[in-house]
């Protein structure tokens, strides 16, 4: 096996960040080898052409940058790591033939001269500057899976008037013609890439907000509702409490009638009770109701929002949506509510 440290790049792997942060992958930042490494990967003009430069938000799954800078960036981020042997996955395939050239002759040859590097490419062109060439056949198994096989290996010298070599780079040269052809008929729209931001406001909440979302439950009648459950619970609290004050006195004085003020005064206890209790309940009801719809309507867009949607939209923000602000509207909605009302 291999007593030592390994990086591979092969089907290019990003996240949502910023270009510097998928490049150091968390690892400490050295500016000068940052910017070597950007230079050999053919990265200067793309990062000039971004509107943040390094801190560029890539999106999810790296959806801002194209086929060939997500390679690239993939590329940069393993070079980055400096471990020993180094594992390369036809890095030159996703770019174009100049590009391929400065990444072969500065990177692969310079900025990884010490390195043990095992290139898979299928540029014949550059097998002349490799010190060992292992050259690959499709073998097709019984189960009809292909698998490679080596068909020949030694160095450029051994292996380059061989009739094998010849005949694998023909039918590559025909394959790279019509990636060629494919890519100035499909030349890839620069889009300006945009950081995603969480549509989100700060401040006072409009009241018509808490209008609409009340009125989800039970509809326009909601909150009339609510107003009046609240105000007859106080009205009544009131009136008990005057009739308390008034037994207490006639007690005190030892007046008549302080029989009628308790039985008075516990009446008005009781239907405050129920008050109270019934304005609570409907509170708690029709805010779950409420909160209920709201989700519904926020996942019924969700469905049927276009695909490109969640391309550009962090996957966080759509938990937030369902978890965090769900929860916010079951619970602490009702309860704030029901808390500035008693």
């Amino acid at each position: 096996g291999i007593n030592a440290e390994y990086g591979y790049s092969q089907v290019p792997w990003i996240f949502n960040g910023s270009v510097e942060d998928n490049i150091l992958f968390n690892r400490p930042m050295d500016k000068e080898k940052l910017e070597r490494i950007i230079e050999s990967c053919y990265l200067t003009q793309d990062l000039e052409d971004l509107p943040n430069g390094l801190e560029t938000i890539v999106g999810e799954r790296g959806v801002q940058l194209s086929g060939g800078q997500r390679a690239r960036v993939s590329l940069a981020r393993v070079v980055y790591g400096e471990e020993e042997v180094v594992l390369l996955d036809d890095p030159l395939s996703a770019v174009d033939t100049k590009c391929a050239g400065h990444i072969f002759s500065r990177l692969i040859k310079e900025q990884l001269k010490d390195k043990t590097v095992i290139l898979v490419t299928h540029n014949t062109e550059y097998l002349s500057q490799l010190d060992h060439i292992y050259l690959m056949n499709r073998a097709a198994k019984e189960d009809s899976s292909i698998v490679g096989r080596i068909a020949e290996h030694g160095t450029w010298e051994e292996l380059h008037d061989k009739d094998l070599i010849k005949a694998q780079a023909k039918l590559r040269e025909e394959d790279n013609q019509k990636k060629k052809d494919n890519e100035e008929t499909k030349k890839e729209k620069k889009e300006k890439p945009k950081q995603v931001k969480e549509d989100r406001k700060t401040g006072l909440i409009d009241k018509r907000m808490y209008f609409k979302f009340w009125n989800l439950s039970f509809g326009f009648i909601t909150c009339p509702l609510i107003v009046l459950l609240v105000a007859g619970a106080q009205a009544v609290k009131i009136l008990q409490e005057q009739e308390a004050l008034t037994w207490v006195e006639k007690v005190e004085v030892g007046e008549t009638g302080a029989d009628k003020s308790f039985i008075t005064c516990a009446i008005l206890t009781v239907v405050t009770i129920l008050l109270y209790s019934l304005f609570v309940l409907f509170v708690a009801v029709s805010g779950t109701l409420s909160s209920k719809a709201l989700h519904n309507m926020a996942f019924s867009g969700l469905l049927k929002s276009p695909i490109r949607f969640f391309d550009i939209t962090p996957i966080g923000i759509l938990i937030n949506r369902f978890s965090k602000d769900t929860f916010f509207c079951d619970e602490r909605l009702s309860f704030t509510v029901i808390k500035f009302a008693t």
